[in-house]
C-alpha cells in the first residue's frame, strides 16, 4: 500500500454522508465497510431488488458498486470541497454473483492530478463471508475542482464565473 498525503482528514465521515445521496446503491442497502487514504470497500446485501431473472446479482449493480467504490477511493486524495466523475471503465465478470453479499474493494493504483487510475475487485459473499470474485474493473477518475474555481464559459465562448 502506498503512502499518500490526506488533503481531507474527514473524508470517511463526508462520503457515508455522501453515500446516502446514491439512491440506487443506498436505498438497497450498500454501505461503507472500510475507507481509507486511496481505499474503499463498499458492500451491498444481496436482495430481489438488485436480482435479475436468473436470480443472479444484475450486472449493471455489480458496475454501479465498483464505480462508486472507486471513486470514493480517488476522492479521498482530493481535497474535501473537490468531487470526482468517471472518465471511463472496463469491467470484467468472472462468474455470476449469488450468496449474502456483494463487497467492491477499490484501490488507487495511480493518482494524479487530473486523472486516477482505480482498480476494484468485486467479490460474492456467502453467508459464512467467504469470497469468490466474481468481478474486476479498472476504471479512470477526474477529480473536478469546486464550481466557484472552475472556469466556465457561455455559449459565446466568453468565460464566466
Amino acid at each position: 500500500m502506498q503512502d499518500y498525503i490526506i488533503v481531507n482528514p474527514d473524508y470517511a465521515a463526508m462520503a457515508a454522508e455522501r453515500l446516502t445521496g446514491h439512491g440506487p446503491l443506498h436505498d438497497p442497502g450498500a454501505r461503507i465497510r472500510d475507507i481509507g487514504p486511496g481505499t474503499c470497500d463498499l458492500h451491498m446485501p444481496i436482495s430481489p431488488a438488485i436480482s435479475q431473472h436468473a436470480g443472479f446479482v444484475h450486472g449493471g449493480v455489480i458496475g454501479a458498486l465498483a464505480d462508486a467504490a472507486g471513486g470514493f477511493a480517488a476522492w479521498t486524495l482530493l481535497p474535501g470541497d473537490h468531487d470526482v466523475r468517471t472518465v471511463e471503465y472496463k469491467i470484467n465478470f468472472m462468474r455470476p454473483a449469488s450468496g449474502a453479499a456483494i463487497l467492491a474493494r477499490a484501490r488507487v493504483i495511480r493518482p494524479g492530478r487530473r486523472l486516477s487510475v482505480v482498480q476494484i475487485d468485486v467479490d460474492a459473499l456467502d453467508q459464512t463471508g467467504k469470497a469468490k470474485a466474481v468481478a474486476l474493473m479498472q476504471q479512470t477518475i477526474t477529480g473536478i475542482a469546486p464550481l466557484q474555481k472552475r472556469r466556465v464559459f457561455s455559449p459565446d465562448g466568453s468565460q464566466r464565473i
